[in-house]
């Protein structure tokens, strides 16, 4: 598993597929993601490289120090995952 910063040109298709199969809120849209500039989009990735989840944080510079926060007009981070459940018989 890793987790790495999305680029939508290429993870773009990846992204809105996932978010609608897991019925993710409007506020996972790129269209209102995009509204606001320092939003940061990381993917979780499986072993596969295939796209697992994502969250996102709001990343900006108050007084020359770096601050990462939840995105403006947002109560969370709004992660979603894809999860995988293998039962393993003893």
């Amino acid at each position: 598993m890793a987790i790495r910063l999305l680029d939508i040109q290429n993870d773009g298709a990846a992204y809105v597929k996932l978010s609608a199969k897991l019925n993710a809120s409007v506020f996972n849209s790129l269209s209102w993601i995009g509204m606001f500039k320092g939003i940061k989009i990381y993917g979780i990735f499986n072993d596969n490289d295939e796209l697992i989840g994502s969250f996102y944080f709001y990343a900006f510079k108050k007084m020359g120090a770096q601050m990462y926060i939840t995105p403006p007009l947002l109560r969370t981070t709004d992660s979603f995952l894809k999860t995988e459940q293998k039962t393993v018989l003893t």
